[in-house]
């Protein structure tokens, strides 16, 4: 995450977190530039504050989560992050961050049936998690369409085993810029087979 000041006045910035979801999550927080941990600082009223910045001057932060090993297919956490300049509380910025359980990568089972789903709710906001299977090694293409048929953003294409896959897209295209609100469509094809869903996405 970014913080950064983007006003015209030298400034400090008190950032703060707020959680959502089942409190057996964990959310952890770092100055991504010194490794510094400031958990305890950003999830309390207080906030933690950087150093004071001059117009343009920015730091980045770093947020894990750790999913607990009970979590439920497709459950979600939100942790909501607000930037305020800490003597200017008109000039605040809210970014939030959906995170969702999902399964890890398997190739000790291959599934009996090639298929491709999506973990998230639909319409969906945010980084969407798509999970696939190959019966056997395939050469594969996972790829986002728009409704035009045209190409948009390649997830994967190579020659991958037999087995459970996960993969996740940013919702950003080949350029690395956001797509609008929309439908889109997500296409897995092999030699032998192709599969196709369609996914809302919400900006």
């Amino acid at each position: 995450v970014k913080v950064q000041n983007d006003g015209n006045l030298d400034h400090e910035i008190r950032v703060m977190a707020e959680e959502h979801g089942n409190s057996n999550w964990e959310a952890r927080y770092y100055v991504h530039e010194t490794d510094q941990e400031i958990t305890a600082n950003i999830t309390q009223a207080s906030g933690w504050l950087t150093d004071e910045f001059e117009p343009g001057d920015e730091t980045l932060l770093r947020v894990e989560i750790t999913v607990p090993a009970n979590a439920e297919m497709g459950e979600r956490y939100t942790v909501d992050i607000t930037s305020q300049s800490a003597t200017e509380e008109d000039f605040t910025d809210v970014v939030s961050i959906i995170t969702s359980a999902a399964i890890e990568e398997n190739h000790s089972s291959a599934p009996p049936n090639f298929y491709l789903t999506q973990i998230n709710p639909n319409p969906v906001q945010g980084a969407i998690v798509f999970t696939y299977g190959l019966p056997h090694p395939a050469n594969m293409h996972l790829a986002v369409y728009d409704v035009n048929g045209r190409l948009l953003k390649n997830l994967r294409r190579d020659n991958a085993p037999a087995g459970h896959h996960l993969i996740v897209w940013d919702t950003h295209d080949e350029q690395g810029g956001a797509l609008p609100s929309g439908a889109y469509f997500t296409i897995l094809r092999t030699e032998q087979e192709s599969y196709g869903i369609k996914t809302i996405l919400l900006r």
